[in-house]
């Protein structure tokens, strides 16, 4: 068996609720290591050739193509987000949170576009992760989140990563109009957005708060990042019109 049949049949155990598969942490810890690697490693590679069109698309509020899909180009985007999500080197308020945490839910579930480290992340069962998570960090309180993020999703032992990031984006795309008070709408789509960012930022940023030392990473991307055009620390008001 190659290489990617090795990792297609990793995959597909994750998916199909193999609990006994992911009931050693260790292997809980090799997939988020090797997602936390790919991170920094990918920031190093893809952050210089990018940062105009990061500026860019900041300023345009991250929107998508005519046609409802993303570009190659901001493909691209949401894959430095990622990398600067998990590590912590973004600066959240610039940006409002619901549309960072709604285009990392359109990346997160490109499954044709993604790496492989990505799709090993998503396959993992929320439950490991959480537990794994709870056990590395030394503040209290992960297995609290855990039990609020999915009090109102389909949970169950097998429901994996992937399957809570799909729920969720379901409630924020589904069609308010029918049926549903708009005030209801609002907030479901608030809720759902929180969700997944309790899940994509406050758990690593919990976990990893001493353990992933990455400060000398951040310090040089926040340098780079108002080294463009001279630009000055300012908070973006992205209900302008000159940012759609």
């Amino acid at each position: 068996m190659n290489t990617s049949d090795h990792l297609t049949k990793r995959i597909n155990n994750f998916r199909t609720g193999n609990t006994q598969y992911m009931s050693n942490p260790s292997r809980v810890e090799s997939v988020v290591t090797n997602f936390m690697n790919m991170t920094l490693r990918e920031m190093k590679e893809l952050q210089q050739a990018l940062r105009s069109c990061y500026i860019d698309n900041i300023l345009m509020g991250l929107g998508l193509t005519e046609n409802g899909e993303l570009s190659e180009e901001q493909l691209d985007m949401k894959y430095i987000e990622l990398v600067c999500l998990i590590n912590r080197t973004y600066i959240i308020g610039e940006i409002d949170l619901m549309i960072y945490y709604l285009n990392m839910t359109y990346f997160l579930m490109d499954g044709e576009k993604v790496s492989m480290p990505v799709k090993m992340f998503m396959s993992i069962p929320l439950t490991s992760f959480y537990f794994y998570m709870d056990s590395i960090s030394d503040k209290p309180g992960l297995l609290n989140q855990l039990k609020y993020i999915t009090g109102h999703c389909k949970y169950d032992d097998g429901y994996t990563i992937e399957n809570f990031i799909k729920e969720k984006y379901s409630k924020i795309n589904q069609p308010w109009w029918i049926g549903i008070p708009i005030e209801e709408f609002r907030q479901s789509v608030r809720d759902s957005c929180m969700d997944i960012g309790k899940l994509l930022f406050d758990s690593f940023q919990e976990a990893f708060s001493k353990q992933y030392p990455i400060c000398s990473v951040r310090e040089k991307y926040i340098d780079d990042f108002y080294e463009l055009d001279n630009m000055e620390l300012v908070d973006f008001d992205l209900s302008n019109e000159e940012y759609h």
